[in-house]
């Protein structure tokens, strides 16, 4: 989505973005924001069958990747190999090609917009025949966790980083990525904010950014990564940082302890959830009690999702 916002164009045209689920690949939640954005509408191509098998396998996969461009005298074609995702628009190696006409002048442009229309036909008749995400959001999501429970799905976005990490894995970052849920032992937190005063900012392990939505890539020490929305007791803070500090671990920073946070985080479980609002992506934070923390911590080794950082502390995502 930030890749989307960077185009603020974008968001004051009429969009129809006509997507594919097969083998359970898409995002629940990247097409609830985009059906979410501005004059933005969502279907998924063959989309009621695809999503009444198990593991979301199509009878014929749908795989183009094409941007349609029409106004009152222009139209334009975009093809080529990425995805509409981080490392398709933006990170990885791809080819593309543009064709734009604006109001047609003369027999070789009249041509290339003839041809321009004729792509924007096929996208019609495929849009006419594919299926609303309101008719099937609840059913792709449970097929979508299902499946990421069992083996999450590969995409471009699952690349390990040039340097290596300790127990840095392509399954563990897929798991990172699929999880609804992140819980972890705080242990004590430095304390950042003076002696005797509890602190906010919570050490985890390198790449453990990859939950709350960032890219499995390789960052200078002491740099930081972005923001992440937290909401604790129903208040939101929207500028908790994330940063990857100089000791190798991703540091975010959390709502003030006893100003929008609880008393102190120090020996507590938390408890991260993925959630929206306002069509971004948010966290919801729960701090454990009673029998909560033996809860999650079985459901993330039922997965094989459980960890443990150097120091003991043990982590995992479900």
């Amino acid at each position: 989505m930030d890749v989307l916002d960077a185009l603020p164009s974008l968001e004051q045209s009429r969009t129809r973005w006509l997507i594919g689920i097969d083998w359970c690949r898409t995002e629940p939640t990247a097409l609830t924001l985009l059906a979410a954005r501005s004059h933005s509408t969502v279907r998924i191509a063959d989309g009621k069958f695809v999503v009444s098998r198990a593991g979301c396998t199509p009878r014929l996969p749908w795989h183009p990747k094409v941007l349609i461009l029409r106004g009152p005298e222009t139209v334009g074609v975009v093809s080529g190999s990425g995805n509409l995702s981080r490392n398709g628009l933006s990170g990885g190696h791809e080819m593309g090609t543009i064709s734009v006409v604006r109001a047609a002048r003369n027999a070789s442009e009249r041509l290339i917009r003839d041809e321009c229309l004729k792509v924007a036909d096929w996208f019609d008749v495929a849009w006419d025949g594919a299926s609303e995400i309101s008719s099937l959001e609840d059913m792709y999501t449970q097929r979508f966790r299902e499946t990421a429970r069992a083996a999450p799905p590969v995409t471009d976005e699952d690349t390990l980083p040039a340097r290596s990490r300790r127990g840095l894995r392509v399954d563990r970052i897929r798991k990172l990525r699929t999880a609804e849920n992140l819980w972890i032992e705080a242990g004590n937190l430095h304390e950042n904010r003076g002696v005797g005063v509890p602190g906010n900012q919570l050490m985890m392990s390198a790449m453990t950014r990859v939950f709350f939505g960032f890219a499995a890539q390789d960052v200078p020490t002491d740099s930081t990564i972005g923001s992440v929305a937290i909401r604790f007791r129903g208040a939101i803070r929207w500028d908790c940082s994330l940063r990857y500090s100089n000791n190798a671990m991703d540091v975010l920073t959390m709502p003030l302890p006893g100003g929008g946070g609880p008393p102190t985080y120090d020996q507590e479980t938390l408890l991260f959830t993925r959630a929206q609002e306002s069509g971004k992506i948010i966290f919801d934070l729960t701090l454990g009690s009673g029998h909560q923390p033996r809860t999650w911590k079985a459901r993330s080794s039922s997965a094989d999702a459980a960890f443990e950082m150097q120091g003991g502390r043990q982590w995992g995502v479900f």
